[in-house]
């Protein structure tokens, strides 16, 4: 009798302690574990929740809580970033007004010494300006060779605007000067063989690179191979009217010309609006362009003609001014003031 009591009483505690086991709480997964959402799913522990479980889907599809019970929604894992989510980001990044200045710089830092340690000993024969204008011929002529294939052009055609865009500015500056002498790559036909390997090499290997890493023709490497460019190209052209006794005003010209007058030939043989004329192309707003290069070309000359500094170190200050003046603008995207031309339509004005 005793033992049965026992039993009665044992049963009797273990269905009080059922009882008061307090309620697990609700636990709402909608995210899986890459981030993504998925479809929600309850998981309820304990009996006699079921109708419990649908009131609850309801209240949290239409935006409420749970009354009473307290809902857990984790937040999502962020996915790891793959190199082609990172290089989305970073061109984003670039497109916006103040984007990544400070990172085009730290990688300008970064290549130019590399570039300049394995081209500097193949040119021993050269002054250190001329090797400046070496290196500018081979950049442009890259750019020019990109901008004639993007025009539907064959590997000649690419060839042609590539020489074009790299002789272009200093072949007017020479007829300009006029004088006996022939033009600079009449007299030096190293200028003529960098143009065409560089537009070879670049006409079969750039759409490789385009396709597998996804640069694009306004891409931050055509940016760089752009300033660089201007930059040794305006210091040249500066230095070879100070040595002919130009006006200081009209070396600083010259260097102009020389540095975007390719890009201006280059342009009209592709037909499309010269670049360096117009505010916007194609609906989308220039940056600076020729202004970089004519303050670059202007440094060089007051440098030399006020302030007697060393050629080659003039020649520095003026390339590292221009390339940064240009990367800032294109990186912010800085523009010159355009002429307003107001649209109409019905007599009002719409634009």
């Amino acid at each position: 009798m005793q033992v049965l009591l026992l039993l009665q009483f044992a049963a009797l505690q273990s269905t009080l302690a059922r009882r008061m086991t307090p309620v697990k709480r609700l636990r709402l997964n909608i995210f899986n574990k890459r981030g993504g959402a998925t479809k929600p799913s309850l998981s309820l522990r304990g009996a006699g929740f079921r109708a419990y479980e649908k009131r609850t889907l309801a209240r949290v599809s239409r935006g409420g809580g749970a009354t009473g019970t307290t809902v857990a929604t984790p937040q999502p894992r962020p996915q790891e970033d793959t190199a082609v989510d990172l290089l989305e980001a970073h061109n984003n990044a670039i497109k916006t007004r103040g984007g990544q200045l400070p990172l085009l710089i730290l990688r300008m830092v970064r290549i130019l010494p590399r570039l300049l340690a394995v081209m500097i000993p193949a040119l021993g024969g050269y002054s250190n300006l001329e090797k400046f204008d070496l290196l500018g011929t081979a950049l442009f002529a890259y750019v020019g060779t990109i901008a004639g294939g993007k025009n539907g052009m064959d590997v000649f055609g690419c060839m042609v605007i590539g020489t074009v865009t790299a002789t272009g500015g200093g072949t007017l500056r020479d007829i300009v000067l006029g004088g006996e002498q022939q033009v600079f790559w009449m007299r030096d036909v190293t200028y003529l063989k960098i143009c065409i390997v560089t537009s070879l090499v670049t006409f079969f290997t750039w759409p490789r690179f385009e396709t597998k890493r996804g640069w694009r023709d306004d891409h931050e490497l055509l940016c760089f191979a752009d300033a660089l460019g201007m930059g040794a190209f305006c210091v040249m052209g500066a230095e070879k009217a100070l040595v002919r006794d130009v006006d200081p005003l009209c070396a600083a010209i010259l260097g102009l010309v020389t540095a975007t007058f390719g890009g201006v030939t280059r342009d009209v043989l592709t037909r499309r609006p010269v670049r360096i004329f117009h505010a916007t192309i194609d609906g989308a707003e220039k940056s600076w362009y020729a202004l970089p290069a004519l303050f670059g070309s202007s440094i060089y000359v007051a440098l030399q003609t006020c302030c007697d500094v060393d050629k080659d170190l003039a020649a520095v200050c003026a390339f590292l001014m221009t390339v940064t003046m240009r990367v800032a603008a294109y990186t912010y995207r800085l523009t010159l003031p355009a002429y307003p031309n107001p649209e109409w339509q019905d007599g009002k004005r719409v634009r």
